[in-house]
């Protein structure tokens, strides 16, 4: 949705704010601003501290692995059997904890930003776990990489609009 026709429906001034990933909830609650307009993860966690949209997309779970690696992140059962795979994944504890659950054997290691991987000269990650939509567009600005749905699939991420309770109306 785009945020102007947003503010016409409403029928309110339309005025962007900048808030960061860590200070979504608090511009929320505050009244700093009302509605984040990018498309932002609906986790259990964030869900403590905002309120939710009903999802308007979602993102299908995968890896940006580099491209000589694609073969051993193409099965569930083959990441499984690798010994300590290292995988990054954002610092968001549900997905730490899904990626655990999945792979016990593995080194999971909370990076952020993504370019941390990509520009990892040393090594430290075999793969990051993402979703196949922001996988697919860093392996084009870096064609070294590849995006990799492991077969049977590892589920997806529901988006929606975190929003103050002023909207709630509007977007239900």
């Amino acid at each position: 949705m785009d945020p102007m026709f947003l503010a016409v429906q409403l029928q309110v001034r339309h005025e962007l704010v900048l808030v960061t990933r860590e200070t979504m909830d608090e511009a929320l609650n505050t009244g700093v601003c009302d509605i984040v307009m990018s498309g932002i993860r609906a986790t259990p966690q964030r869900a403590k501290g905002m309120q939710f949209s009903k999802p308007s997309a979602e993102e299908t779970a995968a890896f940006l692995v580099s491209d000589h690696l694609r073969e051993k992140f193409s099965q569930i059962s083959k990441i499984q059997e690798m010994h300590s795979p290292r995988i990054g994944v954002s610092n968001i504890p549900n997905l730490i904890e899904r990626l655990h659950n999945v792979f016990p054997n593995a080194k999971i290691v909370p990076v952020e930003p993504i370019t941390t991987f990509v520009n990892d000269q040393t090594n430290q990650f075999d793969a990051v776990y993402t979703t196949w939509e922001r996988a697919t567009a860093w392996s084009l600005l870096h064609p070294q990489f590849a995006p990799v749905i492991p077969e049977t699939g590892m589920g997806g991420f529901p988006l929606a609009y975190a929003r103050s309770s002023f909207l709630c109306e509007y977007l239900d």
